[in-house]
């Protein structure tokens, strides 16, 4: 769509306000035509897409999917998290819901649970981190704890690996 065309819907020009010393620019990322190179393995059946890395306090925004049914991880949290649920269903093992495309899960701070992907047609969704994630093993001991910096450093190797170069990844930091 161009200039013309959004000033015509919106039925005003926009502001050109310059944005105050030190800030960061927006990260814009197209999931319905997007680059397979984008997104890095992390096991068998789990994809993720960083899209933005705050590298200031250990948090990040994914996307990330599964191709069918299984396992996404164990964990939890030191800082709230967020899923928004794009396509197929997931949720939590210990808990009696389920969350399909359009549905939104607040995750608080300290509670462990088991994320699973429960659709035949797998899963895509977005996910907010404000901190570092703990992966837990099947009685909830620790595995890895998992923040901004470590996202930042597996997608860079992943970047260099598929063509697009360690500065791609480097973008994504906010």
């Amino acid at each position: 769509m161009d200039d013309a065309e959004k000033i015509k819907i919106a039925g005003v020009k926009p502001m050109h306000v310059q944005a105050p010393p030190g800030a960061v620019p927006m990260a814009v990322a197209d999931l319905q035509n997007d680059d397979e190179r984008y997104w890095m393995q992390l096991t068998d059946t789990v994809w993720s897409r960083p899209l933005v890395i705050n590298a200031h306090n250990g948090g990040w925004i994914e996307c990330f999917r599964l191709a069918r049914p299984g396992l996404i991880n164990r964990h939890r949290h030191t800082t709230p998290a967020f899923v928004y649920c794009i396509e197929g269903t997931c949720g939590y093992l210990e808990h009696d819901w389920v969350l399909g495309p359009g549905g939104v899960l607040y995750e608080p701070v300290g509670e462990t649970h088991t994320f699973c992907c429960f659709s035949e047609g797998g899963v895509k969704a977005i996910a907010v981190m404000f901190g570092p994630l703990t992966l837990v093993d099947e009685n909830g001991n620790d595995v890895a704890t998992i923040g901004a910096l470590e996202v930042l450093g597996k997608y860079q190797a992943h970047c260099e690996s598929v063509g697009l170069g360690k500065k791609f990844a480097e973008s994504l930091i906010r």
